[in-house]
């Protein structure tokens, strides 16, 4: 009985090892977005990039001529994205999912939501 317990306690833990090895997102890539601002309808892209062990990236938003923009800090763990930059007071914290990453974008005291989904990079310059 304790052999046959041990067997299926390790048959277990070996399955659910896969099942979540295999539901990992892949947050590298680029992601866009629309922001609805007050009638407006404002196209933003992240592009995110592996750097060592953790990650980086860069927003553009081409409505208004910005691209390539450094962020401060970009983080994933069990499928939650958060990317900030400080000097613009932005942050955007998501969950992703089946190529979708479904979150808010903050800025100053404004919360939008924002679903961005995976995309080809479309701007030259950008990964």
């Amino acid at each position: 009985m304790k052999k046959t317990l041990t067997t299926f306690g390790l048959l277990l833990l070996f399955s659910c090892g896969m099942v979540f090895t295999g539901t990992a997102q892949e947050i590298t890539g680029s992601w866009k977005g629309v922001l609805a601002v007050q009638g407006t309808e404002i196209p933003i892209l992240f592009h995110v990039k592996q750097e060592g062990t953790g990650y980086s990236s860069t927003m553009d938003s081409p409505s208004q001529g910005a691209t390539g923009i450094q962020m401060d800090n970009t983080t994933f763990t069990n499928n939650n994205l958060t990317i900030t930059f400080a000097k613009a007071g932005i942050k955007y914290i998501a969950t992703a999912s089946e190529n979708k990453l479904t979150g808010t974008f903050y800025q100053g005291t404004n919360e939008i939501p924002l679903l961005m989904t995976k995309t080809e990079n479309t701007l030259p310059g950008n990964t």
